[in-house]
């Protein structure tokens, strides 16, 4: 399987899959694909895969750090303040993170699906003026200016379904994708079934609503 490298070509040799990277060829009877949003860039280098996603990019319209107050700061660390989301009003985030974040993370983000409440909140600003008072006074940074790694993408699927399991026409090809703001939430499980489907190709689980065989007659492209 291959996790890390950025693959540059896919060919199949017997019954191996054979993936060329800037590091060299890495070769596998078994291919796992979890690129994300550059998963149907990666299946269009599959020899005679016609199958692609409909995925769509998201993210949050704000997405800031409330640098708290060094007086303060231990009222916001993840020992003691939950991760939070208020999904109806656009609100979501989480505590500082000691050495991983330099404050509290706040976004902004109404998902497709969700039916906003009227709110007179709509921004982070406004939420923390109404509910973090102790944070009116904070430095506020953009997350991806101080952050590669806690930055939002989502890889919203058109049918609001995860896509999980064996890609049709592949042989030993699985992948995974559209998880959109929730995925973390699944990873455990996610990467258990992508295990056991790479290694007994099958898994104990019913997947079958996931499959991502549904959209094998429509190819729709992202």
């Amino acid at each position: 399987m291959v996790e890390t490298c950025e693959p540059r070509g896919i060919t199949r040799s017997g019954q191996n899959w054979i993936v060329a990277t800037d590091s060299g060829p890495v070769e596998s009877d078994v291919l796992v694909v979890t690129a994300g949003l550059g998963t149907n860039d990666v299946l269009g280098l599959v020899p005679g895969s016609q199958i692609r996603f409909p995925l769509s990019p998201d993210r949050p319209t704000q997405s800031k750090y409330f640098i708290p107050p060094a007086g303060s700061r231990a009222m916001f660390t993840q020992d003691v303040m939950p991760v939070f989301a208020y999904l109806d009003i656009g609100i979501y985030g989480h505590p500082v993170y000691d050495e991983k974040t330099p404050g509290i993370k706040i976004g902004f983000y109404n998902p497709p699906d969700v039916t906003r409440t009227a709110s007179r909140i709509g921004s982070v600003e406004e939420f923390v003026a109404e509910c973090l008072p102790g944070l009116r006074d904070a430095e506020v940074v953009d997350v991806a200016t101080a952050s590669g790694v806690d930055t939002c993408w989502y890889d919203l699927v058109a049918d609001d379904e995860f896509i999980l399991g064996a890609a049709p026409g592949a042989p030993g090809l699985f992948t995974g994708v559209g998880w959109r703001g929730t995925g973390y939430k699944f990873a455990p499980w996610v990467g258990r079934v992508l295990a056991q489907l790479a290694l007994q190709q099958g898994t104990v689980y019913d997947i079958g609503r996931f499959t991502p065989a549904r959209f094998a007659v429509e190819g729709v492209a992202s």
